[in-house]
């Protein structure tokens, strides 16, 4: 139940990094560099999804986002 209670809504997550870094949450998935992979890692982690469901989000075959995570 704790497990449930600490993940975040994927929303939640784009939401937040998109106010922190001032770009808009749609476009993380369209843009290069460092702010992808930590947005994959941050919605693996806090988000509670698995690799298929952030490759959907992030419009990513699963080996790339596997690979992006990893990088």
């Amino acid at each position: 139940m704790r497990g449930i209670l600490t993940y975040r809504s994927n929303d939640e997550i784009l939401k937040a990094i998109s106010d922190e870094t001032g770009r808009d949450g749609g476009g993380i998935p369209k843009r290069k560099g460092a702010l992808k992979p930590m947005t994959m890692e941050v919605l693996y982690k806090y988000g509670g999804l698995n690799g298929v469901e952030i490759g959907q989000i992030m419009e990513l075959g699963y080996c790339t986002l596997s690979r992006g995570r990893k990088r």
